[in-house]
């Protein structure tokens, strides 16, 4: 009977899994027509048609906060340079958060990095990871920015740097 119940729950946690995905799936095909960098398979992906399930974005990788702040205005400007300076073979490779700061890693010119990128990077040391809000507070240890109402919510598992104003 417990084995029963376990193989119910497992289908039902499966169909759930796939309803999300089939959701989100017509917010990311759009996203990537608009913005073919964002896809994660994109560099997987040779010449012909191509039929595969989008259930996440590069955005994704970031953490929820910044994307929220600022992930879809930095797709627009990097998009923007691009057409400015005529560069089609840009592709990304990662993007994560790394010592508390955004990392974008990407095979476009270094001016591109200079002027659209680096921008990005220091506005996201100043941004909450979870909300999006200013930072107030940075965690010792996994170093990570939050504002005030993110670090009472985190406070029991991490301690706490306040941030000096600016």
């Amino acid at each position: 009977m417990k084995r029963l119940f376990s193989k119910i729950y497992f289908a039902k946690e499966h169909f759930k899994m796939w309803l999300v995905k089939l959701v989100k799936f017509p917010y990311y095909w759009v996203l990537f027509k608009i913005y073919p960098f964002l896809n994660p398979l994109q560099k997987r992906q040779t010449k012909g048609p191509h039929m595969c399930f989008y259930t996440y974005s590069l955005l994704d990788c970031m953490p929820e906060g910044w994307n929220k702040a600022f992930g879809l205005q930095m797709a627009k400007e990097i998009k923007q340079w691009l057409k400015e300076h005529n560069v089609t073979d840009y592709m990304v490779i990662d993007v994560k958060e790394k010592w508390g700061r955004l990392h974008w890693y990407d095979n476009g010119p270094t001016q591109l990095y200079r002027d659209v990128i680096v921008k990005y990077e220091k506005i996201s040391s100043k941004l909450c990871v979870r909300c999006g809000k200013k930072a107030t507070y940075v965690s010792k240890g996994y170093i990570l920015p939050f504002c005030e109402d993110c670090m009472r919510k985190e406070k029991s598992i991490r301690n706490f740097i306040k941030l000096k104003k600016d």
